[in-house]
């Protein structure tokens, strides 16, 4: 994506944003497990989860910004734990079960925040959907 002359000083388009994930979402079973779905299947290796969300990150051309509208940057370090690859492995490169892996521990709800913002700076199409269920079965 090229950038006007306006944004190129900025360094990003103004015009485009994605929105943090918010705590709200992440008290959705089926938003978490949507999330983890659609990290399934890009079918990364737990080794190259780290340095590809830096990477997709470093190039995203917009702005990431809150509930209020303020813009954030976010904080890649809650990924550089010793136990990182273990998480990516567990979260990203297993599917969740109708049972369990439909909510996120206290300790890595942060960096699930993170990991899912990323993602949805991304993969904005696909995202659209994470957490919208039909009405009814009809």
């Amino acid at each position: 994506m090229t950038l006007c002359l306006a944004c190129l000083k900025l360094g990003c388009c103004r015009r485009k944003r994605v929105r943090l994930v918010s705590h709200i979402e992440l008290a959705s079973p089926s938003f978490i497990s949507d999330v983890r779905t659609f990290a399934h299947s890009l079918r990364l290796s737990r080794d190259a989860w780290h340095n590809q969300l830096v990477n997709w990150y470093r190039d995203y051309p917009g702005r990431i910004v809150d509930m209020s509208g303020n813009e954030v940057d976010l904080d890649i370090s809650v990924f550089e734990v010793s136990s990182i690859r273990d998480w990516f492995r567990d979260t990203c490169c297993t599917l969740p079960t109708p049972s369990g892996g439909r909510y996120v521990r206290a300790e890595a709800r942060q960096r699930f925040i993170v990991m899912a913002t990323i993602l949805r700076a991304t993969f904005p199409k696909e995202s659209l959907m994470w957490a919208v269920r039909a009405a009814n079965d009809n």
